[in-house]
């Protein structure tokens, strides 16, 4: 049986793996240099809304930088994630983009939700890119964070013109990186 401050060690350690499972062109994050650790910085690299032009139309960013901040008491009190240092918020709905909550991500259902503590780091990380990639499975429409950005997706979310913004597959812990078949001849593939 580990001690209290033994299971944070642990638990970290094994999510440590499970982001460099996850690590891919689109999720690059700086290994902390000790354990336990209280903040994860993330770069993601994936195409989305940074602002609207005078128009109306989106302008993209595909670079966005987040620090994910890991409480001493964690999973028990769920991490805080929020936008590197200078860098702005992109316009999405669930990206605070005024007040003193400028730059936080609502991570965890607008305040109707409480944070679930079986979530990992790497599947949270990940789950920030989809929301990044205006993926309608995360990406939550509510009022607080961005209210503009949530009006704007609610009156666009069905235009597959403009949703998903990125369309690169975000690995899973665990997930098996698809081989190619030995040969031409194959006409299957058994994962």
């Amino acid at each position: 049986m580990y001690a209290p401050d033994e299971w944070l060690t642990v638990r970290l350690t094994a999510e440590l793996e499970q982001l460099d499972q996850i690590r891919c062109r689109a999720i690059e994050f700086k290994r902390p240099g000790t354990i336990p650790f209280d903040h994860l910085y993330v770069t993601y690299n994936i195409r989305c809304v940074a602002s609207l032009d005078a128009t109306g139309n989106p302008v993209y960013r595909d670079r966005h930088l987040v620090v994910i901040d890991v409480p001493p008491d964690y999973p028990e009190t769920p991490p805080v994630a929020r936008m590197g240092a200078g860098t702005p918020p992109p316009f999405h709905p669930n990206f605070w983009n005024n007040g003193a909550n400028y730059g936080l991500i609502c991570i965890h259902g607008g305040g109707e939700v409480t944070a679930d503590p079986s979530e990992t780091l790497a599947l949270l990380v990940q789950r920030i890119g989809r929301m990044l990639q205006y993926d309608p499975e995360v990406t939550q429409v509510h009022m607080g964070p961005n209210d503009a950005a949530a009006e704007w997706y609610q009156r666009n979310m069905q235009r597959t013109d403009l949703f998903p913004t990125d369309y690169q597959r975000l690995p899973l812990p665990g997930d098996v990186p698809v081989t190619q078949p030995a040969s031409e001849d194959d006409d299957f593939l058994i994962c």
